[in-house]
């Protein structure tokens, strides 16, 4: 049942932000900060959400049945931080900041904060 709701909520949350990145890129002269924050901040999850759904139907297809519960938040961690990725590297190259080494440091990084967060995510049990 969990799956479902965070299915259903995934979904929602996606159509919402996928709308507001056009409505954002439609408008003419997005100066303002809350702007250009919501931008960015929806492009993260629409981002998020598409390679979510996308690392669920993979893992759905190997399956051939619902994924198991790790799986499917394997697939929300690494659309995460894809997410993340995407979203960084077009705030640096919007403000012409981007270049090999910025890159390399942004991916260098977000590739230790998905190993800290797999490492956070294991449980040991003491018997």
């Amino acid at each position: 049942m969990k799956t479902k709701v965070l299915l259903f909520s995934l979904f929602a949350v996606t159509l919402f932000a996928i709308g507001t990145v056009i409505t954002t890129l439609f408008n003419t002269a997005p100066t303002t900060r809350e702007v250009i924050w919501m931008f960015y901040t929806s492009t993260f999850f629409s981002v998020f959400g598409i390679f979510f759904f996308v690392f669920y139907a993979i893992n759905y297809a190997r399956f051939r049945a619902v994924p198991a519960w790790q799986s499917t938040m394997s697939s929300f961690r690494y659309s995460a931080i894809l997410g993340l990725l995407v979203s960084l590297l077009l705030l640096l190259s919007a403000n012409s900041a981007l270049n090999f080494a910025i890159g390399s440091a942004v991916v260098i990084g977000l590739f230790i904060l998905e190993l800290l967060w797999r490492r956070r995510g294991q449980v040991k049990l003491k018997i």
